[in-house]
């Protein structure tokens, strides 16, 4: 009974007990996983970038940046801009945020993060480190 109830648990916490039930159509995630062979794959992993969150976001929240660290800040990841990062993230992150994203709605954090950056720049994941950053464009491979 226990270990169907954790299978319960993790399927509603992972999403996957809500994807064969959502049929709404939602825009493409450009994610780059930079580590995929080193994300966590153990029973009670969660990806806190599966989580939901409210995208209303500060007052004094401007830019891209400063929303993406809002959103970040609960799930540990940090937005990475420099050295390794994208040349061109910072002038993703130092735009205004847009018309778009400020419309109040509940959505997967990760969701959110492309919504701030437009669906035709990559969101670049490197879960092993917690880091996120974003490139310009969408990458194929």
């Amino acid at each position: 009974m226990n270990k169907i109830c954790l299978a319960l648990l993790v399927m509603v916490f992972s999403g996957s007990a809500l994807a064969a039930t959502n049929t709404k159509k939602t825009a493409p995630v450009n994610v780059l996983d930079a580590t995929k062979l080193t994300t966590p794959k153990t029973l009670g992993y969660v990806d806190p970038l599966k989580g939901y969150a409210r995208t209303l976001f500060p007052d004094d929240a401007k830019t891209v940046r400063e929303a993406v660290i809002y959103l970040l800040e609960p799930t540990g990841y940090r937005l990475i801009t420099h050295g390794a990062a994208p040349y061109d993230s910072n002038a993703l992150v130092d735009r205004a945020i847009p018309i778009s994203a400020k419309i109040v709605r509940t959505v997967p954090v990760i969701d959110a993060l492309q919504i701030l950056i437009g669906t035709e720049n990559t969101i670049i994941i490197d879960p092993a480190h917690k880091l996120i950053s974003f490139e310009k464009g969408v990458r194929t491979k």
